[in-house]
């Protein structure tokens, strides 16, 4: 009897349907997708972390504005010339006592600062510190700013030692004149102070002059 023949066997080879390549091309193209958004939401999340920790910085270095007290007709409006409310002299002053204090001449060129950003905001001119108000010949509004009592607390100290450092406060007489010859057009009280419930945020000395001398520079404008 003749045996039968072995069957043929063929050899196994491991190729791919056209659909299975592309499904698995489809996957991968998936998995780099979501890793490139999750890449995208970590790199927002990131940069607004970095904005709210920016804008904090901000807001504890600049502080908030002061809240300025105002007595004295502070809707009486002042009769000064036209030329007279272009330009401001500003002139401070302290009692021997306030003078006497150690941060009084630091104090006093905040003042200066403050006012010079205040009449330039409003497109006013403030004249030279070494301005001689007895012989002043061109026109102008004296602001005689009488210094009754002040805490002066900066920026820094505030935030480094936060409500440990107390309040600050400007207790202030101001009296208006117009230059040259020093006419009396009036006087106001401005004062501020800060608070504990402010925490870092709390406008300190800077913050308060800038404050006073953007009301002073109002009621000049209000003429």
């Amino acid at each position: 009897m003749t045996s039968a023949a072995p069957p043929i066997r063929m050899a196994r080879t491991s190729i791919a349907s056209p659909i299975s390549r592309l499904n698995f091309a489809g996957a991968a193209a998936r998995g780099r997708n979501r890793g490139a958004i999750d890449l995208s939401h970590e790199a927002n999340s990131m940069y607004q972390v970095l904005k709210l920790a920016f804008l904090s910085t901000i807001l504890v270095l600049t502080g908030c504005a002061a809240n300025v007290q105002r007595q004295g007709g502070a809707e009486q409006k002042f009769a000064l010339s036209l030329a007279a409310a272009k330009r401001v002299t500003l002139d401070v002053r302290g009692s021997k006592e306030v003078a006497a204090s150690k941060d009084w001449e630091q104090f006093r060129n905040e003042w200066r600062v403050g006012m010079t950003e205040a009449t330039a905001a409003a497109g006013l001119t403030l004249a030279p510190a070494e301005t001689a108000i007895a012989s002043a010949t061109e026109p102008s509004t004296l602001d005689t700013v009488n210094i009754n009592d002040y805490r002066y607390i900066t920026r820094g100290a505030r935030v480094a030692a936060g409500i440990m450092t107390g309040n600050a406060y400007i207790d202030a007489d101001v009296s208006f004149s117009e230059l040259p010859g020093a006419t009396p057009m009036g006087a106001r009280k401005y004062a501020t102070t800060s608070s504990a419930m402010q925490g870092v945020f709390a406008p300190m000395t800077e913050n308060q002059i800038r404050s006073i001398s953007d009301e002073i520079v109002k009621d000049i404008a209000r003429r």
